[in-house]
């Protein structure tokens, strides 16, 4: 959803904070007995890991989030605009 980053950046503007870039990491990881048991799964078995920093001007990282999901029930689906920049 939206409104996490939303809030954040309304927050940040609130008090005067510049926001910056954003970093989203995507790796291939195994799932741990804390994962399995909230995804339903094996551990050990293949998931997808995005981990997404927000940074502000300054580059303090603002906001920091972390999200785990069974690889085996994951698509990926981009577009791209014609000058190559990812929408």
């Amino acid at each position: 959803t939206l409104f996490p980053y939303t809030t954040l950046f309304r927050s940040a503007n609130h008090y005067g904070i510049a926001t910056g870039i954003e970093k989203l990491k995507i790796t291939a990881g195994i799932a741990g007995l804390q994962e399995a048991n909230l995804l339903g799964y094996i551990v050990g078995a293949p998931v997808s890991v995005v981990e997404h920093v927000t940074y502000a001007c300054n580059e303090m990282p603002l906001h920091y989030s972390k999200t785990v999901w069974r690889a085996d029930a994951s698509s990926f689906e981009f577009s791209i605009s014609k000058d190559g920049r990812l929408l």
